[in-house]
């Protein structure tokens, strides 16, 4: 009977050693991954705050490019006015100067009318008197 208890001793110490190995095994484990959660805390948080700082980021860039926008139709805006004002005015003297020519031309022919009239009263009266010869 003492030899079954001493195995019996035995056989509990060392099941008392593999508990107490796998509670140390067990634990390190649980220590481990208490740490692997607590860094992918940290990463989590620290990746939210990144978002953050790129939201914020793309949300000013978004009003600047806006703003950018809106100044730059604007000033098309008064582009397109001044270009259209140009226009309009080169239009106003053109068609102003456009009949600025006729009078000119128009006397410049009578000019010639005259002229070709008196040359040719001339030229008559000059055939007039050979006729006689």
């Amino acid at each position: 009977g003492e030899g079954e208890t001493s195995e019996k001793k035995t056989v509990k110490k060392e099941d008392i050693h593999a508990v107490l190995e796998e509670t140390e095994i067990l634990k390190m484990l649980r220590d481990q991954a208490a740490q692997q959660d607590q860094k992918l805390d940290e990463l989590h948080q620290r990746l939210e705050r990144e978002l953050h700082v790129m939201e914020e980021h793309f949300e000013e860039m978004f009003d600047k490019i806006h703003n950018t926008e809106e100044s730059l139709e604007r000033n098309l805006g008064k582009i397109e006015e001044k270009v259209f004002g140009s226009v309009q005015e080169i239009a106003k003297k053109s068609s102003e100067q456009h009949g600025s020519w006729k009078l000119p031309f128009f006397l410049l022919i009578c000019v010639i009318c005259g002229v070709s009239f008196a040359f040719y009263r001339m030229y008559q009266k000059a055939t007039r008197h050979t006729h006689y010869l």
